[in-house]
């Protein structure tokens, strides 16, 4: 009885030097999930920050995207509104030489015509 009482005090010494009774066990748990805890809330930290830097790009970016494509917007209606008044000026010339090349043709008919006539 004595070599089992002697073994059950080994064999009790040895779960305690591992760590291994119920105590131990839960208070390493408890330090486990503390630490778990700790960690988790440093990603959730980390994601939060992430994120926050994620949506101020992207507000960035939209800002960055409206105002170059306004710029192309304006660019546009500005060379089209300068090729409508060029095109504008050509025919308006255009016309004006139309009309002098229509009176210097009725002169020179009429001025035909009279001599003809005569």
């Amino acid at each position: 009885m004595t070599k089992i009482q002697k073994s059950v005090e080994q064999i009790n010494q040895l779960v305690i030097a591992a760590g291994l009774n119920d105590s131990q066990r839960l208070i390493q748990l408890a330090n486990l999930s503390t630490d778990i805890a700790k960690q988790v809330n440093i990603v959730d930290k980390s994601y939060k920050n992430l994120n926050e830097k994620f949506d101020n790009s992207l507000q960035a970016w939209q800002s960055h995207l409206e105002v170059s494509m306004q710029r192309t917007v304006d660019s546009q209606l500005s060379f089209f509104q300068q090729a409508d008044t060029s095109m504008a000026r050509v025919c308006g010339g255009l016309l004006e030489t139309a009309k002098v090349l229509v009176a210097a043709h009725d002169n020179r008919q009429f001025g035909n015509g009279g001599s003809n006539h005569g």
